[in-house]
């Protein structure tokens, strides 16, 4: 077949099955789950507790802060 030459009409229709027996069966579609937000940006379980206390510790300073104007 030469250029611009091949199967020619619309092109198929899939359904939200199919994509989604696409995405079940090919591992690297497969979206990761994690406890939380600094789970999934962290190397290491160390580090995300590292990053969790300092967000915590953050979040108590905003907090006092707020509360003396």
């Amino acid at each position: 077949m030469g250029r611009g030459q091949g199967r020619q009409g619309p092109p198929p229709q899939l359904s939200t099955t199919d994509i989604a027996d696409v995405v079940r069966d090919v591992p690297a579609l497969r979206p990761d789950t994690y406890k939380g937000i600094w789970d999934a940006i962290a190397n290491t379980p160390e580090q995300a507790a590292n990053l969790r206390a300092r967000s915590d510790l953050m979040r108590a300073i905003a907090q006092i802060v707020a509360s003396h104007g």
